[in-house]
């Protein structure tokens, strides 16, 4: 068994957003969506951290450069407020179908505790650099891919009805590559 930690910069990109509230007669379709994540600011905050993973690996015995892992991802993005989307379905009680400013209708959406991935994945490695310390290679080149589940922990103010907690998302997936650099028996540098 191997973990390793990781980190990096987050990339987002547009997406449809639903909200229900089944209560008030409201269930909106957002459509394209654009989010904001801050990993790439200067300025420091709980906000801005770049998304960080743990990854359990385990190397099958016969073929030795196979591996299966499992990997939970967190990172942070907000909803742009000022954003003129078109917005579909109803809104309390009411027929909605127009192009609009998003904060119209939500004050606030924020997935600031987490768009938590779980994830399981498949990884081929390929060592490089053999030596008595390191038979398999100091150096490991990998490739994989992976899918799994969205549990995001979202915050939002929508007509001033406001909602904190994790729900369930949508099915993920993933490309990943890397490279390794290993230090000793448990420990490695990755890119």
């Amino acid at each position: 068994m191997h973990l390793r930690l990781f980190t990096g910069l987050g990339l987002t990109k547009s997406s449809d957003l639903r909200i229900r509230q089944p209560r008030l007669g409201t269930d909106l379709l957002f459509e394209r969506v654009t989010w904001e994540h801050h990993s790439l600011t200067t300025r420091w905050t709980r906000d801005s951290i770049p998304y960080t993973g743990l990854r359990a690996e385990r190397f099958f015995q016969h073929p030795s450069w196979l591996a299966a892992s499992v990997e939970v991802v967190h990172f942070k993005i907000t909803a742009t407020p000022q954003q003129r989307i078109r917005v579909r379905g109803a809104d309390n009680g009411t027929p909605i179908d127009t192009v609009a400013p998003f904060y119209q209708f939500v004050q606030q959406y924020r997935v600031t505790n987490g768009v938590n991935l779980l994830l399981g994945n498949l990884q081929a490695h390929r060592g490089i650099m053999s030596n008595t310390r390191f038979p398999h290679g100091q150096l490991d080149v990998y490739t994989g891919i992976g899918s799994g589940v969205t549990i995001p922990h979202t915050s939002s103010s929508i007509d001033g009805d406001r909602f904190a907690g994790y729900e369930w998302g949508r099915p993920a997936m993933q490309a990943l590559a890397g490279i390794s650099w290993r230090t000793s028996k448990h420990w490695d540098l990755s890119l």
